[in-house]
């Protein structure tokens, strides 16, 4: 697994400092290590975490319960036990389904800060010890006493879909304008294109094709990737989903040995894959397409593949 990066830390950190008071998906400690209340918190941040539809919870030590202040802490979780078993290790044992945490040491103005990254619930409710946990206000209470809300995490697990999900994490404002066709987005919706980098981005929040993350980056998800990527090459997992021009002899449905596949989104790769009929075929831009697109997956992103079906000459 890939260490996060020293600066995306600091700044979750700092971000996580702003919030204007503890959430369901954040627990600030300064030097509280006792295993049994750790083990709870996680639990009850990873559920709560999916119950708010955040990728994650985090439990921050160094950062002042009441003022939010970032005053560094003691709590070394390397070296911490519960009995002889290292406490990482005994925390992931009694976990059910065992979540990768992460513990990880950052310095911020000087501080020792230690953030305990923990992913949501997914398809199941967390359990530390046989016991599942979920955040009321400020603690930790076993979820079973609260039937609304886990009736709605079970709700929640039925809903996430796949578009939501995030395709490539934490880039910039420059890094998701250069990522991501966004002329094409405002040239197929029919509205002019915004003045400032600012605006462009705002708009592609609202239809969720980016989303802003809890370190003040934003994460593209993969609704954004397959519809507007300039290259799905930089998206891991979805190079497969891009649109192909498949060649076929006659009618008969056999493919020749010549096809390309076009590297761009969707909206933006169908005039590339135009371009490429002429090309394979010398087909005339004024013939229409045998079946053109034809979806080859269940949902509206084309998770199988898209299709470009042309006769052959």
């Amino acid at each position: 697994m890939t260490a996060p990066d020293p600066d995306y830390l600091e700044r979750l950190v700092r971000e996580l400092s702003r919030l204007p008071a503890e959430t369901g998906w954040v627990e600030f400690k300064k030097n509280n290590d006792n295993p049994d209340m750790i083990g709870k918190t996680i639990s009850a941040l990873s559920n709560s975490a999916a119950l708010e539809n955040q990728n994650c919870g985090y439990m921050v030590w160094g950062i002042a319960d009441e003022t939010h202040a970032i005053v560094g802490t003691d709590f070394a979780p390397e070296t911490a036990k519960r009995g002889n078993e290292n406490l990482e290790a005994w925390l992931v044992r009694l976990l059910n389904p065992r979540l990768a945490i992460r513990f990880h040491r950052i310095e911020v103005d000087g501080v020792q800060v230690i953030l305990l990254e923990v992913p949501a619930a997914t398809g199941q409710p967390t359990k530390f010890n046989g016991q599942e946990w979920v955040r009321v206000g400020p603690t930790n209470q076993p979820l079973g006493d609260h039937g609304q809300k886990e009736a709605e995490l079970w709700r929640q697990f039925e809903r996430k879909p796949f578009e939501t999900l995030v395709a490539r994490a934490d880039r910039n404002a420059a890094q998701v304008v250069e990522m991501l066709d966004y002329p094409a987005y405002f040239e197929t919706l029919g509205l002019p294109l915004p003045v400032g980098r600012e605006a462009i981005l705002r708009k592609l929040e609202e239809d969720r094709l980016i989303a802003r993350n809890d370190a003040g980056h934003f994460d593209i998800t993969n609704l954004g990737a397959i519809l507007y990527a300039r290259r799905l090459q930089d998206f891991p997992g979805l190079g497969r989903k891009a649109v192909r021009v498949i060649v076929y002899d006659g009618r008969d449905r056999m493919p020749r040995d010549r096809a390309t596949r076009r590297w761009r989104g969707s909206c933006g790769g169908w005039a590339s894959a135009r371009s490429a009929a002429v090309v394979l075929t010398r087909w005339s831009p004024r013939q229409s397409f045998t079946s053109c697109p034809r979806r080859a997956g269940n949902d509206r992103t084309g998770r199988s593949g898209w299709s470009c079906l042309l006769p052959g000459r």
